[in-house]
């Protein structure tokens, strides 16, 4: 009956929410015990995470707002009055989650982050000639100085998708603990740290390549994090840590070395031996799908490679697990043997862990009717997660790219990043028919940072 009664008043002051919404209001700081309390600080918590994007008049979501105002107002009345809590949230309750708190703070969070960058926010100004958030560590012990409440924050890293979450438990100047939930802008597959300044705590969610920075002020009556600084950064080109004193390295930072333009494989072979590619690739993908020592796998094998010879459309192949190429390529005396080799592109894409995509080079062996990685002539081999083949190679999961350059007459291999030049070897086949890697250079980017 009571509920009725609520949801007819409620309506009317929604109706007579008529001024342009300013800001977020919040119920009332919940009080431990009743049934609810445990929803009632997860809804306060969500209110005031959402109003920490909110610095100015929203230009979306105005009419969500002032329903949510106007709940929380009339929430906060009922307790004025002595309603029990826990019969007032039972109303509350319902009518805010039916308003998308979560669409509201996507919508509201936009406009936020193009207000907190270096350019257009003294603070983040600050921050980032401080550089400060470049330094922090994955867990800190905090006290506040307004509060004398002592945090204890700790970063998680959780599963095989490496996921950061926090763990936190405050003390109390009387020495009384307890844990606490915290809430923080961490984005996926992020690196968390946390710094002090000027008695303020930072949190730090950066992606793993260093090259973007979003900083985050600690909050402590609402136990959050607010946005407060987002950092990226731009290449302005890319220092030489290995072989400074090598002038192959400087033809490849200043970009002066012979590159080999893709092309389809069909352009690049006779008919006649573009028909032998697809045949020996057509039996050398089924191989890699099936394991071809179980007889009931190997016919469904054949049955596939069969398939794959009557589709002439068919020029993208199974090169390794996880990995497919086969469309483009070039001819090139990568090795140095004075003799030309297909080389195929090739895409490695896995989502198990924290992701991983790269595009490596095979070579075609069309002796052995195989495709063999290029860093170590193996057939049908990855770069499981970019982690090396035993000779101190990897290769990138943030689209890592592999290509053969010439410099004065000699071939060398040139792994790319999304920064650019990474890293140039020198490939030697062996007489097993294996290969064997030199490294020559080794390149980092240097970054502007805004």
């Amino acid at each position: 009956m009571k509920t009725v009664i609520f949801g007819a008043i409620v309506t009317l002051f929604f109706f007579a929410a008529a001024t342009q919404a300013e800001g977020i209001k919040n119920i009332e700081k919940p009080k431990k015990g009743g049934a609810t309390y445990e929803k009632q600080v997860e809804v306060y918590l969500e209110n005031a995470f959402l109003a920490s994007f909110l610095a100015k008049p929203p230009k979306d979501r105005v009419e969500e707002i002032e329903e949510l105002n106007a709940l929380s107002d009339y929430y906060n009345k009922l307790i004025k009055e002595g309603i029990d809590p826990d019969k007032a949230f039972d109303f509350y309750y319902p009518q805010w989650d039916k308003l998308c708190i979560a669409c509201i703070t996507e919508t509201l969070s936009k406009d936020w982050e193009e207000s907190i960058t270096a350019k257009n926010s003294k603070e983040c100004a600050e921050i980032l000639n401080s550089r400060d958030f470049m330094d922090g560590a994955d867990a800190i012990v905090y006290k506040d100085p307004e509060t004398g409440l002592t945090h204890d924050i700790k970063t998680i890293y959780e599963g095989s998708m490496h996921y950061p979450s926090l763990s936190a438990t405050t003390t109390a100047p009387d020495g009384t603990s307890e844990e606490v939930v915290l809430r923080a802008p961490i984005f996926w597959r992020d690196e968390v740290a946390f710094y002090e300044k000027n008695g303020k705590l930072y949190h730090v969610s950066k992606n793993r390549a260093g090259t973007r920075f979003n900083i985050a002020t600690f909050v402590p009556e609402y136990n959050h994090f607010k946005e407060t600084c987002n950092i990226s950064t731009t290449v302005k080109g890319h220092k030489i840590t290995h072989g400074q004193k090598n002038p192959i390295c400087h033809n490849v930072v200043a970009g002066t070395y012979q590159k080999y333009e893709e092309k389809y494989i069909h352009d690049l072979l006779s008919e006649e031996s573009f028909d032998r590619y697809r045949q020996d690739m057509c039996d050398f993908s089924a191989d890699k799908l099936f394991n071809i020592h179980d007889p009931e796998l190997k016919q469904k094998a054949n049955k596939r490679a069969q398939a794959c010879y009557a589709d002439e459309d068919v020029i993208h192949f199974r090169l390794g697990p996880e990995a497919s190429g086969g469309v483009v390529g070039v001819l090139a005396d990568y090795n140095n043997d004075d003799r030309e080799d297909l080389l195929i592109f090739g895409s490695y894409s896995s989502g198990a862990g924290s992701g991983c995509g790269h595009e490596p080079l095979y070579i075609y062996d069309a002796k052995e009717k195989v495709a063999r990685l290029i860093t170590t002539g193996n057939p049908g081999e990855v770069y499981f997660h970019g982690n090396n083949t035993g000779q101190n190679y990897n290769i990138s999961c943030r689209g890592g790219a592999q290509k053969v350059i010439k410099i004065d007459e000699i071939h060398y291999l040139l792994t790319t990043n999304k920064e650019g030049i990474e890293q140039l070897h020198k490939v030697t086949t062996r007489q097993d028919g294996l290969n064997d890697i030199e490294a020559i250079c080794a390149f980092a980017p240097m970054l502007s940072y805004e």
